[in-house]
């Protein structure tokens, strides 16, 4: 099985003037503006991967080498908004869809969400192509803006952002140490996916 991102984000869930205000930074400050939207990306992107969610609206593809035993499988990164294709290869490299609500169903109910089939269908028995022959592009995410992706995470993620903004070092030196993973994680485990 492989997940890959088909399509960005086009929003974050960090807005550059709430990333400053929070950073105690003058909103014409500009001198660090590449940083910070590059942390905030790299932000959200460890978010994503700790929690196993998609946080703003992404189109992703999903690869399985063979149909589940059972009648329905789950969907990697939730929150599922919608199926965009489920197709599948066989060993000439000839592509079947299969088509929504004749053939399968999306479950967004579910988390994570499922494509279940419909009611006296089966999954196709065709030999597949050796690599990769099942594709399900969909579209996940708690939504396409900012205020969409629930207050805890954006917290969580605003405190890692600021150690790593604050923090350019992977040592520091005559500190007293600070246990932000800690507190960020204590923020996002109510909402991680465990595989």
């Amino acid at each position: 099985m492989i997940l890959t991102v088909n399509t960005e984000p086009t929003v974050e869930p960090l807005e550059i003037d709430n990333i400053k205000y929070h950073l105690r930074l003058e909103q014409d400050y500009h001198d660090d503006d590449v940083t910070l939207f590059n942390l905030r990306k790299v932000v959200r992107q460890w978010t994503e991967r700790f929690l196993n969610r998609a946080l703003i609206t992404q189109t992703l593809d999903y690869y399985m080498d063979a149909f589940p035993g059972g009648d329905y499988y789950e969907l990697p990164r939730p929150p599922l908004q919608t199926v965009s294709t489920l197709q599948y290869t066989d060993y000439n490299g000839d592509a079947s869809t299969l088509t929504e609500d004749t053939e399968f169903v999306k479950d967004t109910d579910s988390e994570p969400g499922r494509i279940v089939l419909e009611y006296n269908y089966t999954w196709p028995t065709d030999t597949l192509h050796p690599r990769n022959p099942i594709l399900t592009r969909y579209v996940a995410g708690y939504g396409a803006a900012a205020s969409d992706v629930p207050e805890a995470i954006r917290q969580a993620m605003l405190m890692l952002l600021t150690h790593w903004y604050e923090q350019r070092q992977p040592i520091s030196m005559g500190i007293s140490p600070v246990n932000v993973a800690m507190t960020v994680k204590s923020l996002l485990f109510p909402y991680r996916i465990f595989n």
